[in-house]
């Protein structure tokens, strides 16, 4: 009962924490650079973004993070093209973004979160409302047209979380992006995420000191494929190969 207890006050006091670091570190830049153009502003709010988010995960939830980076010859900082990775819950929001400034697809709902919905809105997210069957479209023509213009948007080919954790296969996913990606000759990062449905639980229990993982993968090209399904599936096979070399690594003995 005594354990339970600072249990629940530490991380009281730690979300407490992250709340205010939220209003200190994001609102004041948000209202700086609103008046700049829709790329720079995500440019430069980026970076005070992946301060918050490492606050969010090292000290809110005392994550446990084993990150990878096999990317050669480039930096997210300077990102390109499209980004994917797997979904396994929310807490992938600030992992992904504690290491890639890319604006990601997300749903109206998340955008629409008191307090964040509005600092976020300085990123001009791309947004998905379910309830209007239109809405998916006109996000996915606003996708193609920030690629084309060298601006890096981020996706979850599963579309919804993994309900057991696992990476969905191949024919499970949606490739819509993937596959205008390869039409339009541009750049696919995978991306690998594990552990982070550990965090925060279905029931909405927060769980701390999890271990977590991300794996960011070298550039695929279209152009060293002969065929768009051979594209697709070569990508995501990267995301599952990824995903299973931290299962390796992260999963717990006993």
């Amino acid at each position: 009962m005594i354990g339970q207890f600072f249990r629940y006050s530490r991380l009281s006091i730690s979300l407490s924490f992250v709340g205010v670091s939220m209003v200190i570190l994001l609102i004041p830049p948000a209202i700086l650079l609103y008046s700049l153009e829709p790329h720079r502003r995500i440019h430069y709010f980026g970076y005070f973004w992946k301060i918050f988010t490492k606050i969010v995960l090292k000290v809110g939830v005392s994550a446990k993070i084993t990150a990878i980076d096999r990317r050669a010859t480039f930096h997210s900082i300077d990102g390109r093209g499209l980004v994917i990775s797997n979904h396994l819950s929310m807490v992938d929001i600030p992992l992904m973004a504690e290491h890639h400034i890319v604006v990601p697809i997300m749903k109206k709902e998340v955008a629409e979160i008191p307090l964040f919905g509005k600092i976020i809105q300085v990123v001009s997210p791309i947004t998905v409302d379910r309830r209007d069957p239109g809405s998916r479209q006109r996000s996915f023509k606003e996708c193609i047209r920030r690629m084309k213009m060298g601006w890096p948007v981020q996706s979850y080919p599963e579309g919804t979380r993994s309900k057991d954790g696992i990476p969905k296969p191949l024919d499970k996913i949606y490739p819509r992006l993937i596959m205008a990606a390869y039409e339009y000759k541009i750049p696919v990062t995978p991306v690998s995420l594990y552990g982070t449905d550990q965090i925060l639980t279905g029931q909405g229990e927060i769980r701390l000191g999890k271990k977590i993982g991300i794996i960011t993968h070298e550039e695929v090209w279209p152009q060293d494929y002969d065929d768009c399904d051979e594209f697709v599936a070569h990508v995501w096979d990267i995301v599952l190969g990824g995903y299973n070399e931290l299962d390796k690594m992260l999963k717990p003995t006993s």
